[in-house]
C-alpha cells in the first residue's frame, strides 16, 4: 500500500513541477534583432548597434525584446529618447520621448519586419 501512496506522491510532484514551467517555447525564437519598416521609413537593430530611420549607425540599449537609444543630431527626432519593445516575432511598439516635453499618453507607433520569412 505504502508504494502505491509514495507513487501517487511523485505524480503530483511530477505535475506541480511541469505546472510551473512556461509552455510558451517559441519565446526564444523571437528577437528584436533585423530590419523593421514603417511606411517609407526603415532602420535595423543588430544587437547594441542600430541603422536608424535617420540613416545614422549608433549604439543603444540591447536587450532580446526591447531596445532604446538617444537619436544622433543627424536624424529627424535629434536628442529624443528612442524606445521599442518587441510584441511579436513580426511586430514592435515604438515610443519617443523629447527631453522637457511631456510624452505623449497612448500607444506608440506600430513597426512590422520588413522581410518577414517563414
Amino acid at each position: 500500500m505504502s508504494g502505491v501512496v509514495e507513487r501517487n506522491r511523485l505524480a503530483a510532484l511530477g505535475l506541480a513541477l511541469a505546472s510551473a514551467l512556461p509552455l510558451n517555447t517559441t519565446a526564444k525564437a523571437d528577437r528584436i534583432d533585423g530590419e523593421w519598416c514603417r511606411d517609407s521609413y526603415h532602420f535595423i537593430i543588430e544587437g547594441p548597434r542600430i541603422l536608424t530611420y535617420g540613416g545614422t549607425v549608433t549604439t543603444g540599449e540591447y536587450s532580446r525584446h526591447g531596445f532604446r537609444y538617444t537619436a544622433p543630431a543627424t536624424d529627424p527626432d535629434s536628442g529624443a529618447e528612442i524606445e521599442m519593445h518587441l510584441h511579436s516575432e513580426t511586430t514592435l511598439e515604438l515610443f519617443r520621448r523629447v527631453p522637457g516635453v511631456p510624452p505623449v499618453p497612448g500607444p506608440g507607433q506600430i513597426w512590422n519586419r520588413c522581410r518577414v520569412t517563414s
